[in-house]
């Protein structure tokens, strides 16, 4: 089920990170297209205020989501109405802040360039409108990821898309009237046109999302150590730009600053990669509030191997287009032609390493290594990467520049499981959760909700018990109860086709199982269930006279029961 859950969610968080890059690159393509490479050059010296304008923005719309998942993980729904709240606050603050700073502060920011008047005629033109984009982003980032933590992965799907759509059409409509500015205006419909359409989600039934302003000093700095690490790649990446493109200018002119938007063009690509992080969010975090090891592993192979086929085909892809996307970004010099084409090349063996180290800090954000996890990104994105483009870049020149995008995150990544080897242990490798399996004993048991397939998970179960001493009694209690409960959600699906799974913990005093199914919405905990069967008198009584602590909270639009058994 959770399999099923991972790849439906994968799929739209992939649509999300793309439609984030898009939002990126898809300027500079058109400008491309349309205007030439200099409006390239152009909309690339702005690239840096786009990219902390979503530092700021992911610095909330991250850790809200977390959050919010694991208070619900821990049933605790007054709590997590409360971070939606503080989230959706701070974003409509934040939108605010972005535009007044960004509007003081832009003769500051063109006079650091240097720039030659045509440069920053076209700059500015762009900036304008990028302003009002930034304006609304927070408020969008927010909404659409809360609704995706919610479970409702179509509804990103469509706005993405929509948002992804409506940006290319209008801009390209807009820049045949308007040059350059109507780049960034086509720009700025399209968030709008993301916020307005996310809200939809709110009339669904299945909704858990409760929108309220509410505002807690406490909540936005646990969202911000939460969002840092992954909000950082944007603050790096601004930084990145920002050095390159000086760089660039002072090692080989302003007639290679095209160069940094070929670079540019890879990185905000690699983005993509950022959705695998996402998908595996609340489904680990749901996981880990439960002590449910079985259900993190799995999950785990499942994203690695899904990293390595990403990175794997990103590679093969920058190859193929290497002679493509040059003239793409408008360059028609054969020589500029040839130097972007072979760099394309030269950066693409470095793809499977970036797409697991943009895996690595969103796990650790999930156990609170906060800190570890903003390292990991920051080795990706600037500490190595940077370092390692510009020594090789004054030693090979141009293509030296190129080759350190491929050899950075290798050395990234190597480091990085190096250093977790050293300060956590071998065993802790990469997953970090060693201590904790040895202190509780978890299994997860999964299957489809019918008869006969119930009865034989029934006996899987049992004998799990069996194995790890529980006594005779609570063996026999706890399996009527997991087979009796299963049997209520088969009894209220005639229409069949319903996945399960039960999460089972021991420690020494008691025993946990928490129940999830895919089918109508039920509540197997309430001793006011609707009697639609002799099932739903006798249920009621086991769990009174036998269980306690029951709870049941629909999590990731999925039915999720928890009782606890004494031993």
């Amino acid at each position: 089920m959770m399999r099923k859950k991972y790849r439906s969610m994968l799929l739209g968080a992939t649509f999300s990170s793309v439609s984030n890059s898009l939002l990126l690159i898809t300027d500079s393509l058109i400008s491309g297209i349309f205007l030439g490479h200099r409006a390239v050059s152009a909309v690339n010296l702005v690239a840096p205020v786009f990219n902390l304008g979503f530092f700021l923005a992911m610095l909330i719309s991250v850790g809200i989501p977390i959050m919010y998942s694991n208070e619900m993980g821990n049933f605790h729904k007054k709590e997590a109405d409360r971070i939606f709240g503080t989230g959706l606050t701070t974003a409509l603050a934040a939108g605010i802040l972005i535009f007044f700073l960004l509007t003081f502060f832009r003769d500051l920011y063109f006079r650091f360039y240097q720039l030659p008047t045509e440069l920053i005629s076209l700059s500015a033109d762009y900036y304008y409108w990028v302003r009002f984009a930034l304006l609304a982003t927070p408020l969008a980032e927010v909404v659409v990821e809360m609704v995706f933590a919610d479970g409702d992965e179509a509804c990103t799907l469509f706005v993405t898309i929509v948002e992804a759509v409506s940006n290319i059409v209008l801009s390209i409509i807009l820049c045949r009237k308007m040059g350059i500015a109507g780049i960034g205006l086509g720009t700025a419909i399209a968030v709008i046109l993301h916020v307005l359409l996310s809200f939809s989600h709110l009339l669904k039934k299945g909704n858990s999302l409760r929108p309220n302003l509410f505002f807690s000093f406490s909540i936005l700095c646990d969202t911000v150590s939460y969002s840092l690490a992954d909000a950082g790649c944007y603050l790096f990446l601004a930084v990145f730009s920002c050095i390159l493109n000086k760089f660039v200018l002072w090692r080989f002119g302003d007639q290679m600053l095209i160069m940094v938007s070929v670079i540019l063009l890879v990185q905000q690509f690699q983005m993509i990669f950022d959705g695998i992080g996402e998908a595996i969010t609340p489904i680990i975090s749901v996981y880990l509030s439960e002590d449910c090891f079985p259900g993190v592993r799995k999950i785990w192979r499942l994203a690695v191997t899904t990293a390595m086929i990403e990175g794997t085909g990103m590679a093969l892809l920058l190859a193929a287009l290497s002679p493509v996307l040059p003239g793409v970004l408008g360059i028609t010099d054969p020589g500029l032609h040839h130097t972007a084409s072979t760099g394309i090349i030269l950066m693409a063996p470095g793809m499977p390493f970036v797409c697991l180290l943009y895996l690595l800090p969103a796990y650790y954000l999930l156990l609170d290594r906060i800190s570890l996890s903003f390292w990991v990104s920051a080795m990706r994105d600037v500490a190595v990467l940077l370092p390692s483009l510009l020594l090789l870049g004054m030693i090979f020149g141009i293509y030296g520049v190129f080759a350190g995008f491929a050899v950075g995150p290798m050395l990234a990544l190597l480091v990085a499981l190096i250093y977790i080897a050293r300060r956590y242990g071998r065993e802790n490798v990469p997953l970090l959760i060693a201590e904790r399996e040895q202190a509780v004993k978890s299994y997860l048991f999964e299957l489809r909700v019918f008869p006969e397939e119930i009865m034989k998970v029934r006996d899987a179960f049992a004998a799990v018990l069996s194995e790890n001493g529980v006594p005779e009694k609570a063996v026999v209690r706890s399996t009527l109860v997991f087979e009796e409960l299963f049997m209520m959600v088969y009894e209220n699906n005639p229409a069949g086709n319903v996945q399960g799974e039960a999460a089972l913990t021991i420690s020494q005093e008691k025993l946990s199982i928490i129940m999830r199914d895919n089918g109508v919405p039920l509540n197997l905990m309430d001793q006011n269930l609707e009697v639609s069967s002799i099932r739903c008198y006798i249920v009621p009584g086991l769990l009174s006279h036998w269980c306690h602590n029951e709870k049941h909270l629909m999590t990731m639009s999925f039915n999720r029961n928890m009782l606890e058994l004494e031993l």
